[in-house]
């Protein structure tokens, strides 16, 4: 085979190699855009067009096996975009599922710090239970330490680098305290709730 022949049997190769990303990209556009099914058709009919006349090509230059290499780059082409879609799938499916999990635990730690408030914001349960926001008396002293590791938990996660939430595990076991903390400190003090802070036994998800 001389030079010629070779060469041009690996441009056949890159240019399978590019029309089929080419056209797989246009399938990703197509499928965030909404496209129809003319556009699906031509946009395969094209990619086919690009990929066989380049396979044909290595073909006369190189007889069969020049084909076969040539229809080996396009199943490699094709091969990388699946995998490289479904990674990116997967990850899109545990960033959802982890900040999911983030915002119920924000909203249970958050739900556990306004009950606690109401002790001190409201004049009756203030004169009831004065204890729970006496720093000397160990049910506020429960509360308060929960509170401040949860926070310090929130805060560390809030400003991951990577943009995901951050250490759901901690997170979620700090919220768990919290929680046992604030019911805990409500039997030691006598306080009688016809509505609970919901107690988890597990937290919404882990990281």
């Amino acid at each position: 085979m001389d030079v010629v022949a070779l060469l041009g049997i690996i441009s056949a190769c890159l240019v399978v190699a590019a029309g089929t990303a080419v056209t797989a990209w246009r399938v990703d556009v197509l499928a965030r855009s909404g496209g129809g099914t003319d556009d699906y058709f031509w946009v395969a009919f094209g990619g086919v067009v690009v990929v066989a006349g380049a396979g044909a090509v290595a073909a006369a230059l190189g007889g069969l096996w020049s084909a076969a290499a040539t229809a080996a780059v396009a199943v490699a082409a094709v091969t990388g975009w699946v995998w490289r879609r479904e990674r990116a799938r997967r990850v899109k499916a545990d960033v959802a599922a982890r900040t999911t999990a983030w915002s119920q635990l924000l909203s249970r730690h958050d739900a556990v710090a306004r009950h606690w408030a109401d002790y001190d914001l409201d004049p009756a349960k203030a004169i009831d239970h004065p204890e729970m926001h006496d720093p000397s008396h160990p049910a506020a002293r429960r509360v308060v330490h929960a509170l401040r590791d949860a926070e310090t938990e929130r805060d560390a996660g809030s400003g991951s680098p990577t943009g995901w939430p951050g250490n759901l595990t901690g997170y979620t076991e700090a919220v768990l305290r919290v929680e046992h903390a604030f019911a805990e400190s409500e039997r030691e003090v006598g306080v009688l709730r016809t509505t609970r802070v919901p107690r988890h036994r597990d937290g919404p998800g882990r990281a």
